[in-house]
């Protein structure tokens, strides 16, 4: 199956772009709307932290007033009761005004306290929002890397995605929903025949050890992570074993694939080694394993179950931006799409693309406008003009913005 343009022209991008386009506003709307509550909330204290401030402020100098006028009076009196008098005015004021400032405090501590109970509760709802999104929706991915660690007899594999405008997010993968990960792996499953020469044994003829091959077959992958660029492989001669029995580190240069290997679970012959540097032979096995493995988890990536974490420009989203920057960057990427798409649907009320399945019958899938824009109609102005660039509301899209990148990777 293909997918296309409503006019029948190909979509670059190979996935059904409007299930993301929807799922993208609906949470969009939703984390933008919680963020600008949340700000409205600390606005809002902000101002009865700053109102009862000036209160008590008002409240300290009529009761510097106060204290003058009572000092100046009775200043020049003798009479022991005007003196107590006097005396007794003043400390019930100063006592006053000490109540006024711990009572104003007091509110204020009581106020923030329950608005950071409410704003903790947005953020969390904030990252729901966003998470149902990231793990249901496509956007386009620079360069992915994926983790597995056998932990307790079950694989648990994760991913890492490197996204246009520095936009980072990282996944655990549903292993539950796939067959092939629910047991420890073989290396032979993905390299059948790996013989390397990392073995050691005693030397006969003179001290220490000497290399000897090693068929790796039926050792068990322990873990992995691999990226474009770089990849660590562990793996194991047998479950029980308590160490990794080899541990591989490769990495690609513009000039050459440089490769060590570790040996922490072999038995001991006397010396501790550093770990040694293989020969090109060795390379080219590890360098098939390590791509049969990439593929052999090609379609781990499309399963994510929870998101970890997101980035952008290499910093944590919840912990620095909030929201907004991500919605921001976001409808960068996709505008120029539902623009395309937009220009190329018959009706212009309407987003479509066409579905070719195997033998050329073709179906059409379409989301209305009015359907989209409606899910923006609770936010507020400056929080629904984060959304203008998809010109959801006009009959017809710009043609200003540049066409995707259809080489990009979708997560």
């Amino acid at each position: 199956m293909r997918y296309l343009y409503g006019d029948s022209a190909p979509f670059p991008l190979q996935y059904n772009f409007l299930a993301t386009l929807e799922a993208f506003i609906t949470s969009g709307a939703r984390a933008a709307q919680l963020d600008a509550e949340a700000r409205a909330m600390q606005a809002s204290t902000a101002e009865g932290v700053v109102a009862r401030s000036k209160s008590t402020s008002s409240v300290e100098t009529f009761h510097n007033a106060i204290i003058h006028a009572v000092r100046g009076s009775s200043a020049n009196m003798s009479d022991p009761q005007v003196l107590d008098y006097a005396r007794q005015v003043m400390e019930d004021a100063t006592r006053i005004v000490e109540e006024v400032k711990r009572a104003s405090q007091a509110a204020s501590d009581r106020e923030q306290a329950t608005v950071r109970i409410e704003i903790d509760r947005r953020k969390a709802d904030i990252r729901k929002a966003l998470e149902q999104f990231l793990t249901t929706g496509r956007i386009p991915v620079l360069e992915s890397r994926v983790s597995m660690s056998l932990v307790d007899g079950e694989n648990e594999l994760s991913a890492v995605f490197t996204h246009p405008e520095g936009i980072g997010t990282s996944f655990t993968l549903a292993t539950a929903s796939l067959a092939d990960w629910h047991a420890p792996r073989k290396v032979g499953e993905f390299a059948a025949g790996l013989d390397l020469m990392v073995g050691k044994r005693k030397s006969i003829f003179k001290r220490g050890t000497q290399p000897d091959t090693v068929r790796l077959d039926e050792y068990i992958v322990t873990g992995f992570d691999l990226s474009d660029d770089t990849a660590e492989i562990r793996v194991r001669r047998k479950l029980t074993d308590p160490l990794d029995t080899y541990v591989f580190q490769l990495q690609r240069t513009d000039e050459e694939l440089l490769a060590v290997v570790d040996s922490p679970g072999e038995p001991s012959t006397g010396s501790a080694e550093a770990a040694t540097m293989l020969d090109a032979g060795d390379r080219a096995h590890l360098e098939r394993l390590w791509q049969m493995l990439r593929a052999g988890v090609a379609d781990a990536l499309g399963h994510k179950a929870r998101l970890i974490a997101v980035e952008l420009d290499g910093k944590d989203l919840f912990e620095h931006a909030g929201p907004i920057p991500l919605i921001e960057r976001v409808v960068k990427l996709i505008a120029p799409t539902v623009i395309e798409v937009a220009k190329r649907s018959p009706n212009p009320q309407e987003l479509s693309l066409k579905m070719e399945h195997d033998g050329g019958r073709r179906e059409e899938i379409y989301v209305k406008k009015a359907d989209l824009s409606s899910k923006l109609e609770a936010l507020g102005d400056k929080e629904r003009l984060l959304f203008a660039p998809l010109a959801l509301e006009r009959d017809r899209a710009p043609t200003s913005l540049p066409l995707p990148v259809s080489s990009e990777r979708p997560a």
